[in-house]
């Protein structure tokens, strides 16, 4: 079941910005060839959660690896080959440097990254400047959680989501009821882009009470 609500949650998602985020929406990317579980499992070298592979599956990060704030607050989705090439050079294998992936081409960031980078985390999504979401593939209750990791600050203490399901299904009912994910309301702006709104500000402004219908519904 963890898998079909992955791909459920995910086209409820592309639905809802093709309507109301179309610039957003044409940023993403295909997906990559479709891998199981155990493809991927190979590739990492350690267990993969059967929702994480299902996740890449439908999940083919932006064009260009152009910002897409889909995940809140800030975060663009990773594809396939950009996360495990993150991944490799942050670990230390320098595996396929040429990357064109502009997230990974700035030496002095992945050595600052390093630091306090732990092989156990798997990338799913950034925000450019050396922020990720990751996947906890440590054996534990925390298996298959998703952390915020920073180049600087390391990993935040708890997860920001227990699974890729979790993250998904409130991105998707998020969407649909304008409704709050972590301290940040969903807004579109004139252009037709994705984003999100600090609720302190929000309510500082007044509004969260004059949110357009069509985040309501």
């Amino acid at each position: 079941m963890t898998a079909v609500t992955v791909t459920r949650d995910w086209s409820d998602i592309v639905c809802w910005l093709a309507r109301n985020a179309p610039l957003t929406c044409a940023s993403l990317a295909l997906p990559a060839p479709r891998l199981s579980t155990e493809d991927l499992t190979s590739m990492v070298g350690r267990p993969i959660p059967v929702e994480l592979a299902e996740y890449w599956r439908v999940v083919g990060g932006t064009v260009g690896e152009v910002i897409a704030e889909i995940f809140p607050p800030y975060y663009s989705p990773l594809s396939l080959d950009s996360a495990l090439h993150t991944w490799r050079v942050y670990s230390g294998t320098r595996e396929g440097h040429d990357h064109p992936a502009s997230l990974c081409v700035d030496d002095l960031m992945i050595t600052a990254g390093r630091r306090c980078w732990d092989p156990m985390y798997l990338p799913i999504a950034h925000d450019g400047c050396g922020g990720y979401l990751v996947v906890n593939l440590r054996a534990g209750s925390d298996y298959g959680s998703v952390l915020e990791y920073d180049q600087e600050l390391g990993c935040q203490p708890s997860p920001a989501w227990g699974a890729i399901t979790e993250l998904m299904e409130q991105l998707a009912t998020g969407l649909s009821a304008g409704r709050t994910e972590r301290g940040f309301r969903p807004r579109t702006t004139t252009c037709g882009r994705l984003a999100w709104e600090c609720e302190r500000r929000a309510l500082s402004t007044g509004s969260v009470v004059a949110w357009p219908e069509y985040l309501t519904g």
